[in-house]
């Protein structure tokens, strides 16, 4: 949603779903959590699911505002990679018109009235928040190697059925491809890119064995566009193909 505020504007409630706000003018406010906190032109805030909020515009500055909501598995780490919390919801961003562009191209799509694909999707929430960092001018908070490879493994895991890569994941947390990859073969002995085929079949035999979920519907939830290369991927790593190891099992 965009909003285009004449003065006079506010939305209060509680939602079961997570919620990003960007002011692209004017000023206001906003109170969660028993707090309040002041808006400004280019601030980014974060509604959070099952927490009352109460967010307004200065009639004296009214504001033009993006809204987004997000649901789905991955939402609270990918608020979180943006430096959001609910102690700290509100992050400003000095004027970036690459920002305020992205934040326009996210919300074009989501305006659109075709079905949407969660890769589109999900590359574009990406790009949003490596510009947004980058416009912070601050880099991700410091990382020991041993907690980014948790944070990388924590966020892979929820992002899984996006078919999050790895450059995907050194965006989210502010990192070089290299960092990255240094880090995983120092504490794991593998690459990101290993880790993640392995938990795309740990997820893959723990749905086949668990589940009578079709074979298709497994695929994507593995982070596979296409079954046809999940047939290939697993028969690759097991010596047979999704429905024999099913059956094995």
């Amino acid at each position: 949603m965009f909003i285009s505020s004449s003065g006079g504007f506010r939305r209060a409630g509680v939602r079961d779903c997570y919620g990003l706000r960007f002011v692209v003018k004017g000023r206001g406010r906003l109170l969660t959590a028993g707090r309040e906190y002041p808006l400004e032109t280019g601030d980014l805030f974060a509604i959070w699911p099952e927490t009352p909020f109460d967010y307004s515009d200065d009639p004296q500055a009214p504001w033009d505002l993006y809204c987004y909501s997000v649901h789905g598995p991955g939402m609270r780490e990918y608020i979180s990679s943006l430096g959001l919390s609910p102690e700290n919801p509100v992050l400003p961003c000095p004027e970036s018109e690459d920002v305020l562009a992205r934040f326009k191209t996210v919300w074009d799509y989501a305006a659109a009235g075709e079905r949407k694909d969660p890769w589109t999707a999900t590359a574009l929430l990406f790009s949003l928040t490596a510009s947004f960092r980058t416009a912070q001018a601050a880099p991700y908070p410091a990382h020991t190697s041993e907690g980014l490879v948790g944070e990388a493994m924590t966020l892979g895991g929820s992002f899984l059925e996006t078919g999050i890569g790895v450059l995907d994941l050194a965006d989210m947390l502010h990192v070089s491809h290299d960092n990255l990859n240094l880090a995983f073969r120092r504490h794991l002995g593998i690459t990101p890119s290993e880790w993640l085929q392995q938990a795309r079949l740990r997820r893959a035999k723990q749905l086949l064995t668990e589940t009578d979920e079709k074979i298709l519907t497994i695929s994507a939830e593995c982070g596979f566009k296409y079954e046809k290369y999940f047939y290939r991927f697993f028969k690759k790593h097991t010596g047979l193909t999704p429905g024999a190891w099913r059956r094995k099992a």
